[in-house]
C-alpha cells in the first residue's frame, strides 16, 4: 500500500510510516482521508504537514479501506505494522531503502522516465496534480507544503470536499482492478 499512497496523496513515507489505524477516518459526508498528524510518538517535518488527505478514488476501489478494518480488528499498534522506527525516530526508512534496491533489481519502476527513490512518488503526484489542472493552492494543501503568499494563509484553507474533488482528477492512465 505505501507506494500507491505515495503516488495518490503525494505524502511522504515517514507520514505514512507512522499511520495508525485511527488515522484513517471517514467524514459525515462518507469522505474518507488521511489524518496526518503529530499526536503521540507521532512526528511530523513542518506545522504545514499536519493535514487532513482524503483517499483517493483509486485507493478505495482497490480496498485499502479493507486493509485498514483488518488492521483494526487485528488491533495493529500502526497501520503498516511490519515497519520498525529507525534510530533517527522515522517508521519506514529501512522499508524505503529496500524498497529502493527492489525497484532497481525486481521491476525496473520508472515514473516520469526516472525515479531515484521513495520520494519520487511524492514529486509524480505534483506533476499529476499540475496536469490534472489542479490549482497550486490545492495541491499544496494536500502535500503540506507551506502557503507562498499571507493571502494563502487567511482563512481556514479549501475543505475536504473540495480536496476530494481535485484528488480525484488525477489519473495516471493505468486500469487498477482489485485482484482478490
Amino acid at each position: 500500500w505505501l507506494p500507491l499512497l505515495a503516488l495518490y496523496t503525494g505524502a511522504r513515507l515517514s507520514e505514512l510510516g507512522q499511520l495508525r489505524p485511527e488515522d484513517v477516518r471517514r467524514t459525515e459526508e462518507g469522505i474518507a482521508y488521511l489524518d496526518l498528524n503529530d499526536d503521540g510518538e507521532k512526528s511530523l517535518k513542518t506545522e504545514s504537514s499536519r493535514r487532513r488527505v482524503p483517499l483517493h478514488r483509486h485507493l478505495v476501489d482497490l480496498g485499502f479501506l479493507e486493509y485498514v478494518q483488518e488492521q483494526t480488528k487485528a488491533n495493529a499498534p500502526q497501520l503498516f505494522p511490519g515497519l520498525s522506527r529507525s534510530t533517527s525516530g522515522q517508521f519506514g526508512k529501512a522499508w524505503g531503502q529496500w524498497f529502493g534496491r527492489y525497484k532497481d533489481k525486481v521491476i525496473k519502476i520508472e515514473v516520469d522516465g526516472v525515479m531515484k527513490d521513495f520520494h519520487s512518488f511524492r514529486h509524480t503526484f505534483k506533476d499529476a496534480a499540475r496536469d490534472a489542472g489542479i490549482p497550486e493552492e490545492i495541491h499544496d494543501a494536500i502535500t503540506g507544503h507551506a502557503a507562498s503568499s499571507i493571502g494563502r494563509t487567511y482563512g481556514g484553507g479549501a475543505g475536504l470536499a473540495r480536496l476530494k474533488e481535485e484528488i480525484d482528477k488525477i489519473d495516471y492512465g493505468v486500469d487498477q482492478e482489485r485482484t482478490g
